[in-house]
């Protein structure tokens, strides 16, 4: 899985790759501990989580496809048990955007997919996004668009388990009270930008006419 994300992976896929599948799966198994999970539940999470953007390698859009076809050709090739592969991949289907209600462990991967968003350096990755999608679709975001899409994101997004709620929620709430306040910062600094060019372009149109006046004076 880390050859498949490391050198089958363009470059431009600064944050769907192999650091980011390995957070994910971190983060997965954490809330596999907090919930108490069988083995067989834990194992299909696991696999889930390992599979989730290996279509990345082949579609940025729809990439979930692309990942379940993935999962089903090397569960098929090592003979892995038919019901547990079903269950593997409708974890995988359950990472789509927007989030769909789902079983514990689809919900469990869901939470883990959107952890960095209850971090520290959520903005790190929140740039990461933004570059990469710049690079892949030609889709550019300017600082004011990127950073209300943040907000929207960070107010919509619900964790779906309690554990999810437990580990994520603090941070993300302080998260988005930080950002909420750069948005305000932002909006007064672009503000007074506006009003300063105003007074220097009326200090220019005043200087023009008493230029344009002295001019007619000495002619």
């Amino acid at each position: 899985m880390q050859n498949l994300l490391t050198n089958e992976l363009s470059k431009e896929h600064i944050y769907h790759n192999w650091d980011h599948t390995n957070l994910v799966y971190d983060e997965a198994m954490s809330l596999a501990d907090a919930a108490a999970l069988n083995e067989e539940d834990r194992e299909i999470l696991s696999l889930a989580a390992l599979f989730h953007d290996t279509g990345f390698v082949h579609t940025y859009q729809n990439h979930e496809e692309g990942s379940k076809k993935i999962a089903a050709a090397y569960f098929s090739g090592i003979n892995y048990p038919a019901e547990k592969t079903t269950k593997v991949l409708n974890a995988i289907d359950a990472t789509k955007m927007p989030h769909l209600s789902t079983d514990k462990i689809g919900a469990l991967l869901q939470d883990a997919d959107l952890s960095n968003l209850g971090m520290d350096d959520w903005e790190k990755f929140s740039e990461l996004i933004r570059k990469e999608r710049a690079s892949l679709t030609g889709q550019q975001i300017t600082d004011e668009e990127w950073e209300n899409q943040n907000n929207i994101i960070l107010k919509d997004t619900v964790f779906q388990t309690r554990e999810g709620k437990l580990k994520y929620d603090e941070g993300k709430k302080k998260n988005r009270e930080e950002l909420k306040e750069k948005i305000k910062k932002d909006k007064k600094k672009g503000a007074s930008l506006i009003n300063s060019n105003r007074t220097a372009e009326m200090l220019f149109k005043t200087a023009l006419r008493n230029h344009i006046n002295l001019t007619q004076r000495c002619v």
